[in-house]
């Protein structure tokens, strides 16, 4: 991946490099023999091997292209391999550790400590129900000597408590239903302005308010299912709930909040996270939790940073 001018000038030089090495390569073996045999029958060797070499190259390149190509790629994929860094090494991670494991994230210049059995998933490493385990966890995490700098983080809990994954409760986080599972997930704030172009906002029609979801507006658009929100213009903090079947577990429809978490007075987050709607009462109830739980991950993040004077 390019990351930078370097990079780029890494890259230059590579295949330059190469191109220059594929060459040599295909000119040397002509070279030395037209230069020895000359050497042999008297003649200038230097003369008469450059010659050789030379016009064995442009033939090659011009005759059998796929033998100089090829011979380049080789180059280039050697040249990748030494000047790209290793792969680190990996470790499996059993349930039963994984509490002990702290994956340490940032976002929005927030610091949060994260133990691994709260996520079934981050950054394409997943929870394995085959081997009750995390397969790739790297040897910088496992040791918490890395901290990842990320658009969003997700984690997973079990209600009502907001437990995370153990060896007492993983069937419960197997399931493919939401069952008690509460899906979470923190990330860079978001400007929920959007909801209220007038196409759309102007098309929701207004349902009598739901007594399950007191305080919020409750609305439905032409996808189905029910809309609240909590305010009908756009709000620093805002909330929409969205609830609709879910297609793929017809019997278990899910609702999602959308909201903005604060954390200290100062860092600002959107707050994304999702439950069967069986527990859409409890929703106020769970919205405190989360915002605990994320305050229960945060480190030494400094507090509220004081004015300039």
């Amino acid at each position: 991946m390019i990351t930078g001018p370097l990079d780029i000038l890494f890259g230059i030089i590579l295949f330059l490099g190469a191109i220059v090495l594929a060459g040599i390569t295909v000119y040397l073996p002509p070279y030395l023999i037209a230069g020895l045999t000359a050497k042999k029958c008297g003649k200038n060797p230097w003369l008469w091997g450059s010659f050789i070499g030379v016009s064995f190259g442009i033939l090659v390149i011009f005759a059998w292209p796929n033998v100089y190509m090829n011979t380049y790629q080789a180059f280039v994929n050697l040249g990748i391999q030494l000047i790209s860094p290793r792969h680190e090494e990996t470790i499996f991670v059993p349930l039963r550790d994984a509490s002990k494991v702290i994956i340490n994230v940032s976002v929005n210049d927030a610091n949060f400590d994260v133990p691994l059995n709260f996520m079934n998933r981050y950054m394409n490493r997943y929870y394995d129900p085959k081997t009750h385990g995390w397969q790739n966890v790297t040897k910088s995490e496992y040791d918490g000597e890395i901290r990842h700098k990320v658009d969003q983080f997700p984690v997973t809990a079990l209600l009502p408590d907001l437990e995370p994954m153990s060896e007492q409760n993983y069937l419960e986080f197997e399931k493919s239903e939401p069952g008690l599972k509460v899906y979470a997930s923190l990330g860079k704030p978001v400007n929920f302005y959007n909801l209220f172009f007038k196409d759309y906002f102007d098309s929701l029609k207004r349902q009598p308010d739901d007594p399950d979801v007191p305080g919020m507006m409750r609305f439905h658009d032409k996808a189905g299912g029910d809309l609240f929100y909590s305010h009908d213009h756009p709000v620093s903090n805002f909330t929409h709930i969205t609830c609709r079947e879910d297609k793929n577990t017809p019997p278990h429809p899910r609702c999602n909040v959308d909201t903005e978490f604060v954390y200290k007075g100062f860092y600002r987050f959107r707050l994304f996270y999702g439950f069967d709607r069986a527990y859409l009462p409890k929703w106020r109830e769970i919205d405190h939790k989360v915002k605990k739980l994320f305050e229960r991950f945060g480190d030494e993040t400094p507090q509220q940073l004081p004015p300039e004077s």
